[in-house]
């Protein structure tokens, strides 16, 4: 009897298995292998521009997206990203970005039936400047001497404490 074919058969069998063992782990490995992308630098852009750079470029942007207010930035431009500029990740990465937020604005409080100082105290609380607050006087019969009863801009009205005007009028009985 041949000898021979039943351990060639067998070599075979096992070498054939192993290329395609071999060959599906080369596939599977190909398809899992993401492409790295470079980060572009998207701050000063608006937060649109800036979304459509990264997404042109394969990287996403994280659902958070950090809202602050800055001096010095303009409401809705990027101001910070997370991953530095020019330094590769997988593409599909997210990029978390930081965009500069509207000016959170104080309300004016009321100060009818308050004294001017009162009312000067009430308003340094919200930030503002005591050369800012103007005090005039009336004749009104119905309000105490030194209460105030009438303000401008009116109570609960949203204001910027740097650049505000306020007035107000005290009674002089």
């Amino acid at each position: 009897k041949k000898k021979w074919v039943k351990p060639t058969i067998i070599i075979g069998s096992v070498l054939l298995f192993l290329g395609i063992m071999f060959g599906v782990v080369m596939y599977v490995n190909n398809m899992l292998e993401v492409p790295e992308v470079k980060v572009p630098q998207v701050v000063g852009m608006t937060e649109e521009d800036a979304i459509r750079k990264l997404e042109a470029q394969g990287l996403t942007v994280d659902e958070e997206v950090i809202r602050e207010y800055k001096p010095n930035v303009d409401e809705g431009i990027v101001f910070a990203q997370d991953k530095e500029p020019d330094s590769m990740l997988r593409q599909g990465a997210p990029v978390q970005l930081s965009v500069g937020d509207a000016k959170p604005l104080p309300e004016m409080p009321d100060l009818n039936g308050k004294t001017f100082d009162e009312a000067v105290a009430a308003l340094k609380g919200i930030g503002v400047k005591p050369i800012s607050i103007k005090q005039n006087s009336e004749k009104n019969d119905e309000v105490p001497e030194g209460k105030i009863f009438k303000q401008s801009p009116e109570a609960k009205t949203k204001i910027d404490p740097e650049t505000e005007v306020i007035s107000v009028t005290v009674s002089e009985g």
